[in-house]
């Protein structure tokens, strides 16, 4: 099960992230996100069994890390497929991904010319 952590303070990185769940449960895997404009933070944390998911969610909920309440809920997603898919963005935690959290740049076929 995938929850979603919201309003993570700056101090706390993704091991304290993963450190914090554990407590309730085997973590898979923990995606951290920074949003470049407004520098907000969230993170998609997966743990292996629903019934620890379901009660990190009900004691981290609300929970105060660095002086900030944390939002802590299930992700509401459409397929199986947008879940696995959370945790394939590369980069250095950017929503856009790439390797600098910026847009990656696709080459499609043609010339490469000396702008791009």
């Amino acid at each position: 099960m995938i929850i979603v952590v919201e309003n993570i303070p700056p101090r706390m990185g993704r091991l304290r992230v993963r450190a914090a769940f554990e407590k309730y449960g085997q973590v898979r895997n923990v995606q951290l996100l920074t949003n470049p404009r407004t520098r907000n933070r969230l993170a998609y944390v997966d743990m292996s069994e629903e019934s620890e998911a379901e009660e990190a969610i009900a004691q981290l909920d609300g929970a105060v890390f660095g002086g900030t309440a944390i939002r802590v809920s299930r992700l509401v997603a459409g397929s199986e497929n947008e879940r696995r898919n959370i945790f394939n963005r590369g980069g250095y935690g950017g929503y856009e991904g790439g390797s600098r959290g910026g847009v990656t740049r696709v080459y499609r076929g043609g010339s490469r010319g000396a702008g791009f």
